[in-house]
């Protein structure tokens, strides 16, 4: 048994490049991953491939099962994504006996785990990565019930936003992480993967500073993943991972490729030979004005605000408003 599983629970079509996610899990074989779909099974699945047919509305009777306190809200399974800090509960029966347990996307390409995650950091980290496209959690009572954690400083608590239709992102708050080590574990949170921002047409990372906007395109080569940018010079760098949210992609390549080629915006492709890298990577670095971005945008506003959106904004100021208010108040009573 590996020490880490990864749950992904997905209903309905996967995306077209699911084949190519797949076969970057498969080489992983020291990472575990638990795939709860209703789709069919694939064929020759690796070891390390766990794959459960379920239907939707069994998750949410789960779901149902274990919060019993309200009726959590829950019509379609992108809002999934919120449960997640509940996965240790939900998936129990499934990752007994991992050290860990997490979560990741699967509009991602994965590199070598074993590259970033060593025995060393495993043993001195208890929760991994910040960001929904990949976190895991070292398997204690403590994190299984880390989502029960209240406090002024958090946008939302779980009862916020589990009976909402608003996907409230609460999986992702930047203060796990301040109230995980204020309970004296460690976080582990180097920017070892390309999160490319879903603003520009082009590849640019969401996160990092130093060469986000540069010219840049990334290469599958068997196990490894790499990023190659050009800063003044033709530049390499291994990743875990490269994150393609919310990106229409092709595939422009034979269908027997799977473990080498390019990812451009917005193609999986094999190298022209009759480029230099340099030129493929200026050829493939023109902006356009990507309408594709803006339209989905505007829908998603208006979707976000026909579920709730204004209302859990108001949430979030007020409880922004109490924790300033009672931070004041400690401040005077310490005067």
């Amino acid at each position: 048994m590996n020490k880490i599983i990864l749950i992904i629970p997905y209903f309905g079509a996967f995306n077209n490049y699911f084949e190519l996610w797949l076969e970057s899990a498969k080489k992983n074989s020291r990472v575990d991953f638990l795939i709860v779909t209703d789709n069919n099974k694939p064929q020759e699945l690796t070891s390390n491939i766990i794959w459960k047919e379920k239907i939707f509305q069994e998750i949410i009777e789960k779901i149902n099962e274990i919060v019993c306190e309200f009726k959590p809200k829950i019509k379609e399974p992108y809002k999934l994504c919120e449960y997640r800090p509940l996965y240790g509960k939900i998936f129990k029966e499934y990752i007994m006996g991992y050290e860990f347990w997490g979560y990741c996307d699967i509009d991602l390409i994965f590199g070598n785990f074993d590259s970033f995650i060593n025995e060393k950091k495993l043993e001195k980290f208890d929760k991994f990565y910040s960001r929904g496209h990949l976190t895991f959690y070292r398997n204690n009572d403590f994190f299984e019930n880390l989502y029960k954690y209240e406090d002024c400083r958090m946008p939302v608590t779980y009862k916020e936003a589990w009976t909402t239709n608003y996907c409230c992102h609460f999986d992702e708050m930047p203060i796990w992480d301040t109230i995980i080590e204020e309970n004296g574990y460690r976080c582990y949170n180097d920017i070892d993967f390309a999160d490319i921002d879903i603003k520009s047409y082009l590849f640019q990372l969401a996160m990092g500073k130093d060469t986000a906007k540069a010219k840049q395109l990334y290469y599958k080569n068997g196990e490894r993943l790499y990023r190659y940018y050009i800063d003044g010079k033709l530049n390499k760098k291994e990743i875990l991972y490269v994150h393609l949210q919310k990106r229409t992609m092709k595939i422009d390549m034979n269908s027997s490729i799977k473990d080498d080629y390019f990812i451009i915006p917005n193609r999986f492709v094999q190298f022209n030979k009759l480029y230099s890298l340099e030129k493929f990577i200026e050829e493939n670095s023109k902006e356009i004005i990507w309408k594709e971005y803006y339209k989905r945008r505007i829908k998603e506003i208006v979707n976000n605000i026909r579920k709730g959106a204004l209302r859990m904004r108001w949430i979030r100021y007020k409880r922004k408003f109490v924790c300033l208010k009672n931070k004041k108040m400690a401040e005077n009573l310490i005067h």
